[in-house]
C-alpha cells in the first residue's frame, strides 16, 4: 500500500502531501543538473495475463518538473508495482519511457543533447501546405516505446519542416496527404550520426510537384442545390461532403471518384485534376421483403439481393473542368446494388426508375474479418419484380430448393 503522507507546516496552515511515487535526478552527459525537465507517469494498461504482453499509457496519472538541482519528485495515490517515467527537455534526446518500481527514489537519468533535422517539400500550387504530413520512424524500436520515439509534423512556409530533440540512429521519413493516408513519399534508411549531436542536419529538397494533385469535387442534386450528406471515395479512402464539396489530396494517376449520398444514386467516375462537378440522380426506395423464413446458412455463408433493370438503365454522367463542359464516356451502366438480407428478413434497395427488374440473389461466402464487405460469390438465383411506386413494398418468396441446393454445393 502506498507510504503514508508527510505534512508540512507553513504558518498556521498545513499541507498533506501526497504519497511519493518515485524520486531522481536528470542530468546531461556532463553531469550538469537539467532543470525544467518535464516528467510524465506512465502505468501498464490491456495487461495479458497468460503472455505478460502491456501497453503503457502517460494519460493523466502525475506530472513534475526538475528544479535548479535536476531533481523531482512525483506524488500521487497508485499502488505499489511498476510504472514508467517519460522525461522530456527541448534541445535534448527523446529518450523513450524509463520503467521503475513504486516508491523507489534512485531513478537517475540521463539526457543527452539532441540533433534537429530540416528539409523542405515541393508541392504542385494548388495543394496547400498544412495538408501535408512528414512523419520520423526509428528503426529497432522497442514495439512498446514505439509511439514515444515516432514524430509527425506539418509543413511550415514553402513547404518548410523540422524534427527536433532527435537521438541518432536510423530513421524512415514519410510524407502523407493525412495521418493515415498511404505514403506519398518514402525515404527509407536515413542515418543521423551520433558525431551531428547539437547540430543540424539538412535533408535534400523533396519534390513532389508530379506526383500529388488536388480534386475539388462539387455534388449537386437533381434539382441542381448541393448534396448536403454524403460520402467522395476516390482510391481507398472516403471524405465526408460538407456543403455539397469535399477537396482532396491524391497521388496522381488515374483514380476512380464514387460519391454516395442518401436517397441518391451512386455515382462513379475517374477522377479528374481541378473542379470535378457531379450531378446526382434522385432514387426511389424499394423495400424487399420475405415472406418465408429462410433456412440457416452454412457457417460462413450470408444472403445477399440486388435489383438491376430487365433491359439495362443507361445514364449519362456530366462534369465540369477548368470551366469547359465535358462530359466523361458516352454512358455508364448503372451498377446492380446488393444490400444483406437482414435479421428480420428484409432490405431496403435503390432504383433509378419504375419499371420491370431482374431481382438477384447472392449468396456469400465472407473472406475473413473483411469489415463487412461482401466477397466470393458462391451462387445465384432470380426473379422478375415490377416497381410502380416509390417506397414500395415487394414481398418475396424465394425458390427454396434453389436456395437449398446452392447451400448444399458451397456450404
Amino acid at each position: 500500500m502506498p507510504g503514508p503522507r508527510e505534512t508540512i507546516e507553513v504558518g498556521d496552515i498545513e499541507f498533506t502531501q501526497m504519497p511519493l511515487i518515485a524520486a531522481g535526478t536528470v542530468r546531461d552527459t556532463g553531469g550538469t543538473p537539467l532543470k525544467g525537465v518535464d516528467i510524465q507517469t506512465g502505468e501498464k494498461i490491456n495487461v495479458v495475463e497468460e503472455t505478460g504482453d502491456f501497453d503503457w499509457s502517460f494519460a493523466g496519472l502525475g506530472t513534475a518538473f526538475t528544479d535548479t538541482e535536476g531533481r523531482f519528485e512525483l506524488r500521487g495515490i497508485l499502488p505499489p508495482g511498476e510504472y514508467a517515467l517519460w522525461p522530456r527537455l527541448r534541445g535534448h534526446q527523446n529518450r523513450g519511457f524509463i520503467a521503475f518500481q513504486h516508491g523507489d527514489r534512485s531513478v537517475d537519468l540521463v539526457l543527452d543533447v539532441s540533433t534537429s533535422l530540416s528539409g523542405k517539400v515541393l508541392l504542385p500550387t494548388e495543394v496547400p501546405e498544412e495538408r501535408i504530413h512528414v512523419e520520423l520512424r526509428y528503426h529497432g524500436v522497442d514495439p512498446k516505446q514505439a509511439f514515444y520515439h515516432e514524430t509527425v509534423t506539418s509543413l511550415g512556409f514553402e513547404g518548410e519542416f523540422l524534427f527536433q530533440d532527435l537521438r541518432p540512429g536510423h530513421l524512415d521519413l514519410i510524407v502523407r496527404t493525412g495521418r493515415l493516408s498511404e505514403p506519398s513519399h518514402l525515404q527509407g534508411d536515413l542515418v543521423l550520426e551520433p558525431g551531428a549531436s547539437g547540430e543540424d542536419a539538412q535533408l535534400p529538397t523533396i519534390d513532389l510537384r508530379d506526383k500529388l494533385r488536388l480534386i475539388d469535387v462539387l455534388v449537386l442534386g437533381d434539382a441542381g442545390d448541393p448534396v448536403e450528406r454524403g460520402y467522395v471515395t476516390i482510391g481507398e479512402r472516403s471524405y465526408q461532403l460538407l456543403e455539397g464539396r469535399a477537396r482532396v489530396i491524391t497521388r496522381a494517376g488515374p483514380a476512380d471518384l464514387v460519391v454516395r449520398a442518401p436517397g441518391y444514386l451512386e455515382s462513379r467516375t475517374l477522377a479528374a485534376k481541378g473542379q470535378n462537378i457531379l450531378r446526382l440522380q434522385r432514387a426511389i426506395p424499394v423495400e424487399l421483403r420475405l415472406s418465408t423464413d429462410l433456412p440457416p446458412a452454412a457457417p460462413g455463408l450470408q444472403v445477399a439481393v440486388g435489383l438491376q433493370p430487365r433491359e439495362g438503365f443507361e445514364s449519362r454522367l456530366t462534369l465540369f473542368d477548368e470551366n469547359e463542359e465535358r462530359t466523361v464516356g458516352e454512358s455508364s451502366r448503372l451498377r446492380v446494388e446488393y444490400q444483406r438480407i437482414d435479421g428480420s428478413g428484409g432490405a431496403f434497395l435503390h432504383v433509378p426508375n419504375l419499371g420491370e427488374y431482374l431481382l438477384q440473389w447472392m449468396i456469400v461466402k465472407e473472406l475473413g474479418s473483411s469489415g463487412g464487405r461482401l466477397g466470393g460469390w458462391v451462387g445465384e438465383f432470380s426473379q422478375r419484380v415490377k416497381i410502380e411506386a416509390r417506397g414500395m413494398r415487394i414481398d418475396l418468396d424465394p425458390d427454396l430448393e434453389v436456395y437449398a441446393e446452392a447451400l448444399r454445393e458451397h456450404g
